[in-house]
């Protein structure tokens, strides 16, 4: 090989070296200093950028509180290009809001591609009725009008318009404030900075929130569910958003859960007593059939078409299994399935879930009936099925 040929190799294997070892690691310890420089914790073990190094790098998030709002700031990767593909870096810090907007709102730069997708698909996101807003985001919500009204107050539009035209631009959903850059930024001096704007814009979201007045969330919560739970003489902790006590039998709880802008309406009974037979119940659904159809997962058949049809039953022993799932047991099971989108059992609880918020009071009384209900029935059916149980 001649000298042509050994800096050919040189120069091949110095930049793979670069890319899987040499460049992850300087990274990682500017990293390193940043989050030290920024009174940030480093979160996870590191080692996700590159193949033979295994210390800490960018991929760790940097975790803490900036004063005393908890804040996130971090490095992600999206693949592109066709068949050569290579990373694209994003560098991003988060502020949380202090409690959910209850707006199911989603802000976000404004974009050529997204207004393409957009006319392409027939969809639009909201106008706010103001000009430089609406040109510089898209903007959608369950909630317009109160939405409308929280952006358009003047201490959020300003610093709104103000940072949609600098490097790390505004993200805005029902928990969480973002600002996030194109590229890697690893310097301390610079983060601060765009920390400092994610919270004092995470404080000025949370005051028009609070000056907008209860959401409708949280009118349901106060008006709907504290008139179920004065009803039924249970205890309703508006700030947690849950109902909880004992009626008809069984302990109870009612509690609504935001996760982005999705709400879940949550019904678990606690049984007394765990059932002793290991049981796990779930509702039939695609991927799990199909676990059950190659042998990955155990299904118990009770003989009763509509409720084998729904559920996957598992548990030991099988004969105790089947003696707790009595007719009375399964027809509650399915009446209860019925008002929720999920159903499972363990064997220390029975929790159904609806996918939205429960706001009719018939529904809420209804549900909890059936769930107390059925927890009783099965709780009784296993004392006689297994009479021996801890």
């Amino acid at each position: 090989m001649g000298i042509l040929g050994v800096l050919v190799l040189a120069v091949v294997w110095g930049t793979i070296a670069w890319h899987v070892y040499y460049r992850p690691k300087r990274d990682g310890e500017r990293w390193v200093k940043a989050a030290a420089a920024l009174g940030l914790t480093l979160e996870g073990r590191g080692g996700g950028d590159g193949v033979f190094y295994n210390g800490p790098d960018i991929t760790n998030r940097l975790v803490g509180a900036f004063g005393g709002v908890p804040v996130r700031v971090g490095i992600r990767w999206v693949l592109s290009g066709g068949r050569y593909k290579r990373r694209i870096y994003y560098t991003y810090v988060e502020a949380a809001l202090p409690r959910p907007l209850d707006l199911a709102l989603s802000l976000s730069p404004s974009s050529w591609l997204g207004n393409a997708f957009g006319a392409l698909v027939g969809a639009r996101d909201m106008q706010v009725g103001d000009p430089a807003l609406d040109a510089a985001y898209e903007i959608l919500a369950a909630s317009p009008d109160e939405a409308r009204g929280l952006l358009t107050m003047p201490y959020v539009r300003e610093p709104l318009l103000a940072l949609s035209s600098t490097t790390f631009r505004p993200h805005l959903s029902d928990t969480v404030v973002k600002l996030e850059a194109h590229g890697k930024c690893l310097s301390a001096d610079v983060l601060y900075g765009v920390i400092e704007n994610a919270v004092e814009l995470a404080c000025r979201v949370a005051s028009a929130r609070h000056a907008l007045g209860p959401s409708r969330v949280d009118r349901v919560i106060l008006e709907v569910w504290g008139a179920v739970a004065g009803a039924r003489g249970l205890t309703l902790d508006a700030g947690r958003r849950t109902i909880s006590g004992r009626t008809e039998g069984a302990h109870v709880e009612v509690c609504l859960q935001q996760r982005g802008t999705v709400f879940t309406t949550t019904f678990l009974a606690r049984f007394d007593r765990a059932l002793g037979i290991g049981l796990r119940l779930q509702r039939q659904a695609g991927m799990a059939e199909i676990d059950v159809v190659l042998g990955g997962m155990q299904d118990i058949r009770t003989g009763d078409a509509t409720f084998d049809r729904r559920f996957i039953v598992r548990g030991r022993p099988e004969a105790a299994v089947r003696a707790a799932l009595i007719p009375e047991v399964r027809a509650r099971l399915v009446q209860l399935q019925e008002r929720a989108s999920s159903l499972t059992v363990e064997d220390d609880h029975l929790r159904a879930d609806a996918h939205w918020v429960v706001t009719e009071p018939e529904h809420v009384h209804a549900a909890i009936s059936a769930i107390a209900q059925a927890a009783v029935a099965l709780s009784r059916a296993c004392e006689r099925a297994v009479p021996y149980r801890s």
